[in-house]
């Protein structure tokens, strides 16, 4: 509750993007998850939960670049389409588009534009 709190407090009349970091395993989407939760029941902002795990690169990208640890944390996820769809436009006061590519599918995803209002926390 203290977490959501402190993200509410900041900049409380303007969308914000808040970034979960952390290694493999430790929990960030569980958490991520659990705040959209909370927020949704007790938050005073809506969350609009938008995870880097839906901006892959396509799997034969990803193997492209080998099994060591610098090609997974450089050919893992495709940084440009995130910042192309998420942040530059929240900075702009456009809709984001929360994902384009699923895993586990490995294909592209549609997913339609979503309006952020004032005082959303993505």
């Amino acid at each position: 509750m203290k977490l959501l709190k402190s993200i509410e407090a900041v900049s409380p009349d303007r969308p914000v993007l808040v970034a979960i970091d952390g290694f493999d395993g430790a929990g960030k989407t569980v958490l991520a998850h659990e705040l959209a939760e909370l927020a949704s029941t007790v938050g005073k902002r809506r969350v609009l939960n938008v995870s880097i795990d839906d901006f892959h690169h396509p799997r034969a990208h990803r193997r492209a670049a080998g099994a060591g640890p610098e090609s997974f944390y450089c050919a893992s996820y495709d940084y440009q389409a995130f910042q192309d769809c998420v942040v530059a436009p929240l900075r702009a006061g456009r809709p984001v588009v929360p994902a384009v590519w699923d895993v586990d599918a490995d294909k592209p995803i549609a997913a339609a534009p979503v309006e952020v209002k004032s005082r959303v926390v993505v």
